[in-house]
């Protein structure tokens, strides 16, 4: 994937700055394509994320944060995977969410 070869591009010529991939869908082991192209992290769409997915990214030293995360149910899914972070257009639902978890 030409836009990979980009973000080891852009690594080499500064290598403080970090880089992810993001995708729809299920690429062919894309921890790997992750950590051959030195990226930090995956952005992948919400609905693609499962156990396997982070927990591969997770042993490569790859982090996870999944987008768009507007609603209760699938945040508390993405918690539970143990994704590094979310994007939402609800913010309002997020910290909905993670008030509901103090208590």
């Amino acid at each position: 994937m030409l836009y990979h070869q980009s973000i080891k591009n852009i690594k080499k010529l500064n290598k403080k700055i970090n880089a992810g991939i993001l995708f729809v869908g299920n690429p062919a082991n894309v921890a790997s394509l992750a950590k051959d192209s030195n990226a930090n992290f995956l952005f992948p769409r919400f609905d693609f994320v499962d156990s396997d997915l982070v927990n591969n990214a997770h042993k490569n030293n790859i982090k996870v944060f999944v987008w768009n995360i507007d609603d209760v149910e699938n945040l508390g899914k993405m918690m539970r995977l143990k994704v590094n972070g979310i994007a939402s257009n609800k913010p309002d639902v997020v910290v909905k969410y993670f008030k509901s978890q103090k208590s």
